[in-house]
């Protein structure tokens, strides 16, 4: 298969591309390191600018007659997905293919267009020369006239002065400062793998295909969701947690902890973690954090046993994890310094952690 060929490639588990054999002496570094003995042609999709190393027999040219016949299959069909969008892009590329060292270098869209502007000179502004004070004799007194007019001469260049500052409100005193409206809870974005939309679309002759049996394809795919299902489902397991998450964030960073709301929230939180809740919506979240964070509290700082339970025993059940708590001592740092208490003849030596005595 010649450099510049138009081909349409077939990777397995996805449905064949059209792409551009390339010659290896122009291709990127990192691309020349990942060939094999026996993927040993590299080519690159259009529109999607993938680099990829095939065998020769997972490659089949195309004719101006099938992207002809390929585009107008599309364009009847319609367009539904951002997939085929980028699948007709493809074939159009394919009518009219760029420079082999163009796609290279630049991919699917082409070099960019640059818009050469001169650039305009520095305008230097001259400061006036302070001109040499020449002493006149004296003239003879005369009463004061009005002062004549004339042009003001050229402002003083200078950093500008301090900012004005606001009026305070009534009495001195500042106004409320507004709050800040809540951010919209974001959606769970996925991105979609191209080529899994269409499993259910079974086409050997353009090589559309998984598996080569159209039963086994079929069968598959019914059990495969498709990735605007899974997004769907995962925004709705979002909203049903987003107004917990707040409101126990909020309840366990407080001074005061108010063991009646924060027990009510947390038998919320107990009845939604169950075995189809996912995982990756809770541990990506600000109040695992926090569970973890109040876990880890000694006794001293966080008292309430009833609750320090509660929350140690939704994580056990939830996530099968055991949360040990840290004691006062452990969080101040150890130090070599001698006591002042010990006597005299025993201070002039300090223990390190391994018990070995150093001369101070």
């Amino acid at each position: 298969m010649d450099p510049t060929s138009i081909v349409l490639a077939k990777v397995k588990g996805y449905p064949a591309w059209p792409a551009m054999v390339l010659d290896e002496g122009i291709l990127p570094e990192n691309v020349l390191k990942s060939k094999t003995k026996s993927k040993n042609i590299a080519v690159r999709f259009f529109s999607d600018d993938t680099y990829i190393w095939i065998k020769l027999g997972d490659l089949k040219p195309l004719s101006k007659e099938q992207i002809d016949e390929s585009l107008s299959k599309m364009v009847a069909k319609g367009i539904k997905t951002k997939k085929e969008g980028l699948l007709k892009e493809a074939y159009e590329l394919c009518q009219n293919p760029p420079d082999m060292a163009e796609f290279v270098r630049w991919g699917s869209k082409g070099p960019p267009e640059y818009i050469e502007e001169e650039p305009e000179p520095e305008e230097f502004e001259m400061e006036p020369e302070e001109e040499d004070e020449v002493e006149e004799p004296p003239k003879k007194r005369k009463k004061p006239g009005p002062k004549p007019k004339g042009k003001p001469g050229p402002k003083p260049k200078g950093k500008p002065g301090p900012k004005p500052k606001v009026k305070p409100g009534p009495k001195g005193k500042p106004g409320p400062k507004p709050k800040a409206k809540p951010a919209p809870p974001k959606e769970v974005e996925f991105d979609d793998d191209w080529g899994l939309e269409d499993i259910n679309e079974y086409n050997y002759e353009e090589g559309n295909y998984i598996f080569q049996d159209e039963k086994k394809q079929i069968e598959f795919s019914s059990h495969f969701p498709s990735a605007s299902e899974i997004s769907e489902s995962l925004n709705k397991y979002q909203d049903h947690f987003e107004p917990i998450n707040d409101t126990l964030v909020d309840l366990l960073m407080q001074e005061t902890i108010n063991e009646s709301l924060i027990n009510k929230q947390l038998d919320k939180l107990s009845g939604i973690l169950t075995a189809d809740f996912p995982k990756s919506i809770f541990i990506k979240s600000a109040l695992y954090k926090v569970m973890l964070v109040t876990l880890h509290k000694p006794q001293e700082l966080f008292a309430n046993t009833n609750l320090r339970n509660k929350i140690s025993g939704i994580l056990q059940d939830y996530l099968d994890l055991l949360v040990a708590s840290i004691t006062k001592e452990q969080l101040e740092p150890e130090s070599n310094l001698p006591d002042p208490n010990l006597p005299a003849h025993q201070q002039d030596q300090l223990t390190v952690s391994n018990g070995t005595p150093i001369q101070v």
